[in-house]
């Protein structure tokens, strides 16, 4: 189903609408966004979104819900070096570029064209955009198979680039008018974090998570880890904190309340965990809820932030003529079926 979303720069913003027995998913053709994901026998919206086009584009920068990149996350200085040359990229968050500056991703119309079970929304970022090198070709795929919903990318490039999409969904599985996922519980297969910055810049120290805040690979209440405290959640006001995997199962998150679960799964090898702590209650959203800080959580399923200018991570570095791809699955299960 095809229905009108508002306007963005004179054209046409659309919503589509795809669904199944248990799910209910709407995607904008702005920004190929997650606008909403119902879980249907309990009627339940679980993701925080708006009621229009124009307020996704008024909403302070918090990217609700859609495609991030060409490059997610923070790059140092926004500068980096490919093939001997440097690249100077648009600065938009303190001293860094932040998922790739002012004309990113986020900001596409999407071409799109309906499949079984699904949608393919397709764009093309310019060479130059922000200063990233090659016109990158992004499919984008949502697709439902019985209690999950997955999202793939896939992109090609005319010149060496660098590629890291995800998506930027907040989830609250209490409903789009609960107002804080604090008394959620999370689980995050992982030993080890990024500690980041005073600029929220992830860097290259990491951590062990055992016997600190850090630590979910049994669940904790998010409010519970925030209080056993640690000075580098303290700088980042939360969570805000990429997770590294080794390979192997394809786990990266659960999230649960009292009668929803939400699983995580990818083939990325890093998940930034992030507890909305710069959501600043400006702009309603759905339900008439003015979204602050801690009302939802991310896990934006990712290369290692900055990887181009550090040592010992994967470079996530698109070369001309190939093709990249990856997928995020996230499936909502009863947790006491």
């Amino acid at each position: 189903m095809k229905e009108y979303f508002g306007k963005y720069n004179d054209r046409d913003v659309y919503l589509y609408t795809i669904e199944n027995d248990l799910l209910q998913v709407r995607v904008s053709t702005l920004g190929a966004t997650l606008v909403s994901f119902i879980y249907k026998p309990y009627g339940r919206d679980v993701v925080l979104g708006y009621d229009d086009a124009k307020t996704y584009l008024d909403s302070h920068g918090s990217n609700m819900g859609a495609t991030i990149g060409r490059c997610a996350n923070r790059i140092a200085n926004g500068e980096f070096t490919l093939n001997d040359v440097t690249y100077h990229l648009t600065i938009n968050n303190g001293p860094n570029t932040l998922h790739s500056g002012i004309n990113n991703l986020t900001g596409k119309l999407y071409d799109v064209q309906e499949i079984d079970n699904g949608l393919v929304l397709t764009t093309v970022s310019e060479d130059g955009s922000d200063g990233f090198p090659g016109n990158l070709s992004v499919r984008i795929y949502y697709r439902l198979d019985h209690d999950t919903l997955e999202y793939r990318y896939e992109a090609t490039t005319d010149k060496d680039t660098l590629c890291n999409i995800t998506n930027h969904a907040y989830f609250n599985l209490d409903g789009i008018a609960s107002t804080s996922v604090l008394d959620h519980e999370v689980m995050i297969r992982s030993d080890h974090v990024a500690l980041v910055d005073q600029d929220g810049l992830s860097t290259d120290v990491i951590l062990a998570v055992k016997n600190t805040a850090f630590d979910f690979n049994e669940f904790h209440k998010i409010k519970d880890n925030l209080a056993t405290g640690h000075e580098n959640i303290t700088l980042a006001h939360g969570f805000d904190h990429n997770y590294l995997f080794n390979e192997g199962d394809d786990l990266r998150a659960m999230m649960r309340n009292d009668d929803l679960i939400l699983s995580v799964h990818s083939d990325l090898p890093g998940m930034h965990f992030y507890t909305a702590n710069y959501l600043d209650g400006e702009v309603k959203g759905k339900a008439n809820n003015y979204y602050k800080d801690k009302n939802g959580a991310c896990f934006e399923c990712q290369y290692y932030p900055n990887a181009i200018n550090y040592n010992g991570f994967i470079k996530p570095i698109l070369r001309a003529g190939d093709t990249m791809s990856h997928y995020i699955r996230f499936t909502l299960s009863e947790r006491n079926a």
